[in-house]
C-alpha cells in the first residue's frame, strides 16, 4: 500500500461583508472572462440588475468620480410644415373672414355706381357721357397728370396748353388727388377715355361706401348704413352732375365726419392700452394719430378737388358750430386736435394751393364776377324742381308734374335754373325720420332720460344742422340773387378764396344731401331689429325705383390718329384749328369756346404744346390771340402766330366744316415755305417755320 499525504482541511467561506461607505472596500472578485467592449457613446453602460452591484456602484460614485450624467432626451419629431399653398389658403380665409363682408358692401356700391351711370360700363374705353365738353377736358386733365408725373413732375402745372403761358393746369382744377389712383391705369394704356370713366364710376361708389362707414360709426348695422350710402350716392343731382368730377369728389368728407366722430369719444373717453412689457419706443398718443389721419383726409380731399375741399371744410366749420353750443366745457379739449388737424391738412394741401395765388398775382384780371356767382346761386323754389325727371313706375310721373308746376327759365343769361329737389325717397324719409326724432324727444322729456333715445337724436340734429347749414350756402353770396341784396355766408367764401374760385354756390347742395342721408340712416338704425329689417328691405326697393332714370346719351371723341402723334417732331408750339370763333357782329360764339376740349383731348398723342386750351375762366390773354387768328392763314395772322413761338399748325378736317376755317387747309398748301408734314382723312399738320410773310 503506497502513502498519501492528507489532504488539506477545508474552512467553510467567508460570509460576504455587505457594500459599506466605511471602512476598506472589499476584496475586488476574481477576475472574469471579459466582454468584447462596446463602441464609445453618449448613453451610459447599462446597469446589472442585481442589488450588491447597484450598492457597490452607488459607493464607487459617491466615493471615487462624478455623478453619470443624466441621459439626453430624444428630439421630438417636428410635425411637417404646411405647404405654401396651404399657407396662402389659411391666410386667405382669415383675410376672408376679416374683410370678407366689408368687401360685399363694396361690391354692392360699385353695381350700384354701375347702375347710376349707365351704360358708361358698356362704354368704358371709347365713349364719354353727355356731351364732348367737361368730359373730355376731365380726360385732357387727368391723362396730364398722369403724363407729367412720369416726366415733369416738378412742373406739373406747366401743362402744354396755352402755349407759351405758365402754371396754365391752374385754369382749372387739378383733381391730383384722384389722377394719382387712376395714373397707373393710363401708363399701361394710353386711353384718357378709359380712366376718366373708371374715375367716374369710382367716384360714386365711394361716395356711397364712406357714408355707409360713418352711418356704421354712428352705431348702425349694415342696412341701415347701406341704405343712407345708396340714398347719398344715387340722389338725382349727384347723377345730373356725372360729367362734373369735381362736384363728385366730395367722397372724403364722410370720413372726416367719422374721424371728428371718433376725436370727440377719445376726449370723452380716452383709450389705454396695457402693455406687457415697457417699450422705450415712443408712440403718438391715439388722439394726435387721429388728428394727422384728420389731417391726411382733409389734404387728399383738396388735392382731389379744390371745390370738394372747400365743400368738406365747410361741413367741418359746420360741426365745430355744434360742438361749440353742445359740448361747452369740452369743446376746446375736441376743437382743438380736431382744428389741428384740419391746420395740416392745408399745410400739406399747399402744393396744389400755391400756383393758383401765383396765377392770380400774375393775372389779376382772372376773376369772377359777382354777377357770375349769383348766377349760380339758388333760391328757395329751386328746391322744387327735379334736377331729372327720373324714377320707375309712379315716380316717374311725380318728377314729371313737378318740373311742369315749378320748372321756369330766366331771360338773363347770367342766371341758371337749376333743380335742387332732394328726390323722392330721400325726401320722405327724412320727413319720416323727422317726425320720429320729435316724438322720441317729446318723449324722453315726458318720461325722463331712461329712454335709448338720448343716443341718436343728437347725431339726427348735428347731420340735419349740416343740410340746413348748406341750404344757405347754395343761396350764394346775397339775399334775392341780386347785388343789392343783403350779405350771407357764402360772401365769406367770395371774398377769401383768391379769384372768386368757388364760383358755383349751388355745389353746395352736396351737403344738404349729405346731412339728410346719414340723419336719415341714423335714425333707421334705431328702430326695433325686426321693423328695422322691413324697413331696410323696403327702403332699398324704394331706392331702386327712384335711382331709374334714362340711360345717358353717349358721345364717341373724335379719333386720335398718327397725325397727331406726329406733333412730337415738331418744335415750338402748334396752333390748332377750329377754335374759339366770333359770329358776325363780333360776339363770342359760346358753344365754340368748347371746341377747346376737343383740341386738350387730341394733344394727349404727345401733349407737344398748343396755343388752345379752356378753363373755368377764359383767359383774356386767350381772347386776344383767338381775335388774331380768326382770318388764318393771312399776313397779319401767320405774322401773330410766329411771333408767339408757333412753329407748325393742326388743321382738323372735320371739325373746321361750317367754320371761318374751313378753307384753311387749301390755302396752307398754296403758302410759300409751309409744308405739309402729315395728313389723312381726320387732321392734317404743317410746318410754317419757314413760311413767307404773305401767300405771294
Amino acid at each position: 500500500m503506497s502513502w498519501r499525504p492528507p489532504a488539506p482541511k477545508q474552512e467553510p467561506p467567508a460570509r460576504k461583508r455587505p457594500a459599506s461607505s466605511f471602512g476598506a472596500p472589499p476584496e475586488p472578485p476574481s477576475p472574469e472572462p471579459q466582454a468584447p467592449q462596446r463602441p464609445a457613446s453618449s448613453f451610459p453602460p447599462p446597469v446589472p440588475p442585481t442589488l450588491g452591484a447597484s450598492r457597490a456602484s452607488t459607493r464607487e460614485n459617491v466615493l471615487t468620480s462624478e455623478p453619470d450624467p443624466e441621459p439626453e432626451p430624444e428630439p421630438e419629431a417636428r410635425p411637417p410644415e404646411p405647404s405654401r399653398l396651404t399657407r396662402l389658403r389659411a391666410a386667405g380665409a382669415e383675410f376672408l373672414r376679416r374683410f370678407g363682408p366689408e368687401l360685399g358692401v363694396l361690391a354692392i356700391f360699385l353695381i350700384a355706381a354701375a347702375v347710376v351711370t349707365w351704360p358708361v360700363v358698356q362704354h368704358l374705353a371709347t365713349s364719354v357721357p353727355g356731351n364732348l365738353t367737361d368730359s373730355l377736358e376731365n380726360s385732357y386733365i387727368f391723362s396730364w397728370d398722369a403724363h407729367a408725373l412720369l416726366h415733369q413732375p416738378l412742373h406739373l402745372f406747366d401743362a402744354n396748353i396755352f402755349y407759351p403761358q405758365r402754371l396754365t393746369l391752374a385754369y382749372s382744377e387739378n383733381v391730383l388727388g384722384l389722377a394719382v389712383f387712376v395714373a397707373p391705369l393710363y401708363w399701361l394704356t394710353h386711353n384718357p377715355i378709359l380712366i376718366v370713366n373708371v374715375a367716374t364710376i369710382a367716384l360714386y361708389a365711394v361716395g356711397g361706401y364712406t357714408t355707409y362707414l360713418l352711418v356704421r360709426e354712428l352705431g348702425a348695422s349694415r342696412g341701415p348704413g347701406v341704405v343712407a350710402g345708396m340714398a347719398f350716392m344715387a340722389a338725382p343731382y349727384r347723377v345730373l352732375v356725372v360729367q362734373h368730377l369735381t362736384v363728385l369728389a366730395t367722397h372724403l368728407m364722410p370720413l372726416a365726419f367719422l374721424l371728428l366722430l371718433r376725436i370727440e369719444r377719445e376726449v370723452g373717453a380716452p383709450t389705454s392700452r396695457a402693455r406687457d412689457t415697457p417699450s422705450a419706443r415712443w408712440r403718438l398718443p391715439r388722439l394726435g394719430r387721429l388728428a394727422l389721419v384728420l389731417g391726411l383726409v382733409v389734404a387728399l380731399a383738396m388735392w382731389s378737388s379744390i371745390n370738394g375741399g372747400f365743400i368738406t371744410l365747410a361741413g367741418i366749420a359746420i360741426w365745430a358750430v355744434w360742438e361749440l353750443a353742445t359740448q361747452r366745457g369740452r369743446a376746446p379739449r375736441i376743437l382743438v386736435p380736431s382744428l389741428a388737424g384740419v391746420v395740416l391738412g392745408l399745410l400739406l394741401s399747399l402744393p396744389v394751393l400755391i400756383p393758383y395765388a401765383i396765377l392770380h398775382r400774375m393775372h389779376p384780371e382772372f376773376s369772377h364776377p359777382l354777377g357770375e356767382v349769383l348766377g349760380y346761386s339758388a333760391s328757395p323754389s329751386d328746391y322744387l324742381v327735379p334736377p331729372l325727371i327720373t324714377g320707375g313706375p309712379g315716380a316717374h310721373s311725380v318728377y314729371s308734374t313737378m318740373t311742369q308746376h315749378f320748372g321756369t327759365k330766366s331771360s338773363d343769361p347770367y342766371f341758371v335754373k337749376t333743380g335742387l329737389f332732394p328726390g323722392l325717397f330721400l325726401t320722405l324719409s327724412y320727413v319720416v325720420a323727422a317726425c320720429a326724432a320729435a316724438t322720441a324727444l317729446v318723449r324722453r322729456r315726458t318720461r325722463g332720460s331712461a329712454t335709448g333715445s338720448k343716443g341718436w337724436t343728437p347725431h339726427f340734429a348735428l347731420y340735419s344742422l349740416v343740410a340746413l347749414g348748406g341750404f344757405v350756402l347754395t343761396l350764394g353770396p346775397r339775399a334775392g340773387r341780386t347785388p343789392s341784396g343783403f350779405p350771407l355766408p357764402y360772401d365769406v367764401l367770395y371774398r377769401f378764396v383768391p379769384a372768386g374760385a368757388i364760383r358755383v354756390p349751388v355745389r353746395f347742395f352736396i351737403l344738404v344731401l349729405f346731412g339728410m342721408a346719414v340723419a336719415m340712416g341714423v335714425v333707421l338704425a334705431a328702430a326695433r331689429p325686426a321693423l328695422r329689417r322691413v324697413l331696410v328691405g323696403l327702403s332699398l326697393l324704394a331706392v331702386a325705383v327712384d335711382m331709374v332714370h334714362a340711360p345717358f346719351s353717349i358721345v364717341h371723341a373724335p379719333p386720335i390718329t398718327e397725325v397727331h402723334r406726329m406733333t412730337a417732331q415738331t418744335t415750338g408750339g402748334t396752333l390748332a384749328l377750329p377754335t374759339m370763333e366770333w359770329d358776325s357782329s363780333g360776339v363770342v360764339m359760346i358753344s365754340s369756346i368748347f371746341r377747346e376740349t376737343i383740341q386738350e383731348y387730341l394733344s394727349t398723342a404727345s401733349f407737344h404744346p398748343i396755343v388752345n386750351g379752356v378753363g373755368s375762366l377764359v383767359p383774356p390773354f386767350y381772347i386776344a390771340e383767338a381775335a388774331a387768328v380768326q382770318d388764318f392763314p393771312a399776313p397779319a395772322s401767320m405774322a401773330a402766330v410766329k411771333s408767339w413761338g408757333v412753329r407748325s399748325v393742326m388743321v382738323e378736317t372735320r371739325l373746321v366744316a361750317g367754320t371761318r376755317w374751313r378753307d384753311a387747309a387749301a390755302r396752307l398748301d398754296r403758302w410759300p415755305g409751309v409744308r405739309l408734314v402729315a395728313g389723312d382723312s381726320e387732321a392734317r399738320l404743317y410746318d410754317i417755320s419757314a413760311a413767307g410773310p404773305s401767300p405771294g
